[in-house]
Parts: structure tokens; sequence; C-alpha cells
């Protein structure tokens, strides 16, 4: 054992315990007023430097030193509650399926990194973390971006120096190629529809570009008949229970423009509602244009359901691809870029958060063009 103090960050105290070396050294006070000795032991004299060299360039920088000591097991999970908190009180609360798919990342994150503690994180066991159990990259890119949001509040905490994430290659996000009906699928699609309760959702689906899960949350007082005009500024939350409605996927509302045709057809569609609610004792007024067959809300999963048959009735597919059940909305997209429609136009028109969306999914069709977009969709079919 030899002892050689030099005061604080000095050589220190150093031990030979077994195969390992062990050496002690003084650092600053804290905000106690404490005095702190840190203790590291390594294989070798040289890796305790390395080490001790790291853990001084982190104290002289405010980290505390101290949060090495915690381990991922027991970081993970509560700093995923508490970044959950912190969007709420921000007013940007989680949509409810997001909160299930970054629970479940950090559920198997938790166990793949949980014996390590926070500062020994290395890329390679993240990387190894991220694509375990065989995930698709889309799995691995939620893993990896879940992660990264709570090692970046690990350093607002002051209990890291840097982020480890810096050195992890992200997982591309992959989608998967488009299907986009022609003029005869969309004709073909809508003769089989005909009379049936998908007849007027589809076609306000195709004029309107929406999500289904918009089309399933619209009210009638949604609709303006002075204007010609159709707020969406909602969506159907089917992860709910009981369901309820959610911000849009962007977070902002848009007034869609609809044609005379169009209101017509809704107005005969509230005089079919109106006799339903006649005929049926139990029905829920919620003023929803498209309800259940008791006037709740019609629930994403059985719409899909029952639209599958459908489109499996039409034997409309591209290659081994099936139309998938937003088919409508895409065609819409495509429809007012075929005819000249500026993809910015398209771009708010669809939804989107940003132009790269519009021009990753539609980017090979899109021209430059003006307004008019309800009458490019009408004169379309």
């Amino acid at each position: 054992m030899t002892a050689n103090k030099k005061g604080l960050y000095g050589e220190g105290r150093w031990r030979k315990r077994g195969n390992s070396w062990q050496n002690e050294f003084y650092v600053p006070k804290g905000p106690e007023g404490k005095q702190h000795t840190i203790s590291i032991t390594e294989p070798t004299k040289a890796a305790v430097r390395a080490r001790k060299a790291v853990l001084i360039k982190q104290i002289q920088a405010g980290v505390d030193i101290d949060g090495g000591d915690i381990f991922i097991s027991d970081y993970l999970p509560t700093a995923f509650e508490d970044f959950k908190s912190k969007k709420e009180r921000k007013g940007k609360a989680l949509a409810t399926s997001t909160v299930s798919e970054y629970e479940r990342a950090v559920r198997v994150l938790t166990a793949e990194l949980g014996d390590l503690q926070l500062n020994r994180l290395t890329p390679i066991r993240v990387d190894k973390a991220i694509w375990t159990n065989g995930a698709t990259p889309n799995v691995a890119r939620k893993r990896y971006t879940i992660l990264n949001i709570l090692i970046k509040e690990a350093l607002y905490q002051n209990l890291l120096e840097s982020n480890v994430m810096d050195r992890v290659e992200a997982p591309l996000q992959v989608t998967a190629d488009v299907y986009i009906p022609t003029r005869d699928d969309i004709d073909l699609l809508f003769d089989i529809a005909r009379n049936t309760r998908y007849e007027t959702p589809l076609y306000l689906q195709f004029h309107l570009g929406a999500r289904i899960g918009e089309l399933l949350a619209l009210t009638w007082s949604d609709l303006n008949i002075e204007t010609q005009r159709i707020t969406i500024d909602k969506t159907l939350d089917s992860f709910s229970s009981p369901i309820q409605t959610k911000q849009t996927k962007n977070g902002e509302s848009r007034e869609m423009p609809i044609t005379t045709q169009t209101i017509e057809i809704l107005r005969l569609h509230r005089i079919s509602q109106k006799q339903d609610q006649l005929r049926t004792l139990s029905w829920e007024n919620q003023d929803l244009i498209f309800p259940n067959t008791r006037g709740g809300w019609w629930d994403y999963s059985n719409y899909r359901r029952g639209l599958l048959p459908l489109i499996d009735e039409s034997g409309l597919k591209s290659g081994d691809k099936k139309l998938c059940t937003h088919m409508l909305r895409h065609a819409a997209a495509a429809t007012l870029l075929t005819n000249g429609k500026h993809i910015n136009l398209v771009k708010k028109f669809m939804g989107h958060k940003n132009v790269r969306t519009t021009d990753q999914f539609y980017g090979d069709i899109h021209d430059d063009g003006q307004d008019d977009l309800a009458d490019t969709l009408t004169q379309a079919i």
C-alpha cells in the first residue's frame, strides 16, 4: 500500500486489491459542505487513471458525480414518467398510442441495459439493445428516440457530461410503399360501396383527404354550409377507454373546401341518419356525421373490419399488395398533384406537419399549380 496525497485531484492513495488497483482521491466540497473522497477500482493503473481523468472532467463541468451510481434499471422508468408529466404540463400530452409504444420500448431497454450504471453506457450496448428481439427498423427507431430523449434529460440534470446516443447510428424510418388507386380503381370501389354504410364515408374521405380517425371524429357542427367549409380539428383516439377525441396528428386544425355536390350528399346522408335515429330506441345523439349503428363513436377497428371485405370484393391490388384502408386519402393527394396543385398546398390539405412527409409519399408525382382543390377532386370522379 502506498499513500501519496497531493490535495484536490492529486495522485491520491493507491491500494493493490488482488488483481486490481484502487485509487482514492479528494474532490471539491459539494453543496452540503462535505469533503468528497472518490474511489476507483480497475484492473490496471492505466485504466484507473483514464477513468479518473474522465471523472475529473465531469466534476469540473458541473456534472453530479453521484449520478454515476444510478443504474439504468432505476433511471429509465422514472425518467419516462417525468417526461410524460412534463409534456402534459406544457399542454402537449403524448397520444395514447405513442405512450403505449414508448412504454414497450422502455421495458425492453430497461431489461437490456438495466445492469449498467447511467454513466457506463456504451454505443455497442445501446445499439444491441435497440435492435434486440429481431426489432424492425421502425421499432428500433422508436427505442432509439425515447432513449435519446431520456439521456438528454440526464444531461440536463447534470447526471452526465456527454450523450452516448451521439455515437449511435439512428435507425432509418422505413415507409411502406403506397399503392395509390387509379381513377378506375376509385370508380370500382365506389360502385361496390354504393348503398352500404361506407358509401358516404369513402366519398368524403376522398374529397377531404382525411385520415380515418379524423373522418370518424367529424360532427355536424364542423360543417358550415354557408361558407362551404368543413373543419377538421380532432381525430378519434381509439386507444382510450372510453373512446375520446384528441388533436389531429400535426396538432393543427384545417378548414377544408367542399363543393355544392358534397353538401347535397351530406344532406341526404343526414336525412338517412335521422331515419336510423327514429328506428333506434337507444340512440346516442353525439352529433357525429359517421356514428356507429347506435349513434355513438364508430370505433376505428370496427370501421376497418367492415371495410376490408369491400376491398377484397373489389379485387384491387398492386402485385401482392391490396389497397389499404387509407387508400382514398392517398388517391386524393395523388389526384391533386397530378392535376398541377403545388406540393406545399397538398401538404396543408393532407394535414402533414412538414412538406418532407408529402414528398416522401408522393414526391415523384408532384407538379406546380394553384388552388380550387374541391373542384379538382369532384371533377376526378
